[in-house]
């Protein structure tokens, strides 16, 4: 339900913006707007998505001062980018370079997404929380989990791929002169692809963290301090209950470290892939510049957390009923 609900939603917001940046030189986008137009479509998706996605995964009980507190951070954030996207298409709407009509529909729009996806968010939390408050034994991992999702990935992102570069060497010279040009054109295509995988890489997050959240129940304070252990080798002191779950939890965190790079990496490609450097336009020159070097700190990062984790897995493999290796995924039961 909860995989289903995410994805379901996150489907019809990259529907929406498909449609709409093919459609652009009917709906009266040109020139210079194409740009932070796209860029603000993608942006109040990436808010929709997190905002029914990290709801649904994160870990602290939001009952708790530490979980209203992170909720409210969160919030803040969201409201922050969900602004910034807003006036991305004000501004060229205030030019003139987008109707007003077409602008006023894309905030109010990405407004009501946002906050549509922020209350499926909250009543998926809701519904998981009622269901389970306590820990439960996992059943047993299938090391195949992860193999399958990446060729799910690779051949779904490779499809869109094929089809939007075909599409766009098929357009050729655009008829209308405000119409994106052929690399423009290839250049969204490669955006969408990433952002396919990105969402796609999020299945398994989803999923992980959920697992995770039924292994370790809802004590946010200890599975900070099963995490500090597993991922960043601090030498905490855990009760023996809680190096059971350290045990049973590092395969899980080893899987959920990647997914979550891959799904990060992706996203980044997705956001620089439509944002063309040009020596006129600083911002996306500092894109071009800053998020390369994001993309090497969060590999570095995310490789040795779940190098780690691994290691770990791989120390008290013994411990963990069910867990044979660090390369194990997680079972086909429920989701």
């Amino acid at each position: 339900m909860r995989i289903v609900a995410v994805a379901l939603s996150t489907v019809i917001g990259l529907v929406v913006i498909t449609t709409t940046t093919v459609g652009m030189p009917t709906i009266g986008v040109s020139g210079g707007a194409i740009v932070p137009f796209v860029s603000a479509l993608v942006a109040f998706w990436g808010v929709g998505f997190l905002a029914s996605a990290i709801p649904a995964v994160s870990l602290r009980d939001p009952s708790s001062a530490d979980g209203r507190r992170a909720s409210r951070i969160f919030a803040g954030a969201s409201a922050a980018v969900a602004l910034a996207a807003a006036l991305l298409v004000a501004v060229p709407t205030v030019a003139g370079d987008v109707p007003l009509a077409v602008g006023s529909a894309t905030v109010a729009g990405g407004a009501l997404y946002v906050a549509a996806n922020g209350a499926l968010g909250r009543y998926l939390r809701r519904r998981a929380e009622g269901r389970r408050l306590e820990p439960f034994a996992i059943p047993p991992l299938d090391p195949d989990y992860s193999r399958r999702r990446a060729r799910s990935v690779v051949v779904i992102s490779a499809t869109v791929l094929i089809i939007g570069v075909f599409y766009a060497l098929a357009a050729g010279r655009p008829a209308v002169e405000s119409a994106p040009s052929t690399p423009t054109t290839i250049a969204m295509a490669v955006s969408l692809t990433a952002i396919v995988a990105s969402v796609m890489c999020a299945v398994p997050v989803v999923t992980l963290s959920g697992r995770v959240r039924d292994l370790s129940g809802t004590d946010a304070a200890r599975l900070r301090r099963i995490r500090g252990v597993v991922l960043r080798g601090k030498r905490t002191p855990l009760s023996d209950d809680e190096l059971d779950i350290a045990a049973r939890y590092a395969p899980f965190a080893a899987q959920s470290q990647r997914w979550t790079l891959a799904q990060t990496l992706t996203l980044l490609v997705a956001l620089l892939a439509i944002n063309e450097p040009v020596p006129d336009r600083p911002l996306q020159l500092a894109i071009w510049i800053a998020f390369p070097i994001l993309a090497v700190i969060v590999t570095a990062l995310g490789l040795r957390a779940a190098h780690r984790a691994e290691t770990y897995a791989l120390a008290h493999r013994n411990d963990a009923p069910g867990a044979a290796s660090p390369a194990d995924a997680l079972s086909s039961g429920r989701s």
